[in-house]
């Protein structure tokens, strides 16, 4: 797992080399994340256990780099907060609460060509595991990190809008992200159930361009 995470990591290093010298600017982005977990087994024994949306947070940088006409590469390396809450027979149950470090790579279009107005991305996504803890009822906590993959691998829509602001562009976007992988790596796992993380994020920033 650890060599083919270094090798995802060359190829994107390798990727962006060539345009180094075209960076269009850095900034910064964070907001709410609605998180969630598609829990399933094939032997259905989950049968009363729901895992509802968890509202949680992310924050990090961005960077940007031009690409001829309305088009930008963006990376935006994000600390972000996943996981569920978790019901029992329709009783609060506690939660299931994960951290991410997101790296995702994304081409994003802008319907102006400066980089104001609404704007459009999409791309993979790697995530790397930082934390997980499985909360009870009465406020204990377990962590479970050893039975959860190391890394989660996703796509990423998003959807904004970007305003010039004395020189940087303010921005707010919605995006949705969507793991594509199973993270469980429980012995549970050999008996088909899968677990997979999904997000609905509502984020905000400021992107400062460079040469300005």
């Amino acid at each position: 797992m650890n060599k083919w995470f270094y090798g995802i990591l060359c190829l994107i290093c390798i990727f962006f080399a060539p345009a180094v010298w075209a960076q269009s600017g850095v900034g910064l982005i964070g907001g709410l994340n609605f998180a969630g977990l598609s829990v399933k087994q094939d032997n259905d024994n989950l049968s009363g256990i729901e895992h509802p949306t968890r509202t949680a947070f992310g924050a990090g940088g961005m960077l940007c780099l031009d690409v001829p006409g309305k088009l930008l590469l963006q990376m935006a390396p994000l600390y972000l907060q996943q996981g569920s809450k978790l019901k029992i027979d329709g009783e609060a149950s506690g939660s299931i609460r994960l951290a991410y470090l997101n790296l995702p790579l994304l081409l994003r279009y802008n319907t102006v060509e400066d980089g104001s107005g609404v704007y459009f991305a999409a791309g993979p996504n790697i995530a790397l595991l930082l934390d997980a803890v499985q909360k009870d009822a009465d406020g204990a906590q377990s962590d479970i990190k050893d039975l959860l993959k190391g890394i989660d691998v996703g796509l990423n829509f998003s959807a904004g809008i970007s305003a010039p602001l004395g020189g940087n562009f303010l921005f707010i976007e919605a995006q949705f992200g969507l793991g594509v992988v199973n993270i469980d790596d429980s012995p549970a796992a050999a008996e088909g159930l899968t677990r997979k993380t999904s997000s609905i994020k509502l984020m905000g920033g400021m992107l400062f361009p460079f040469g300005r």
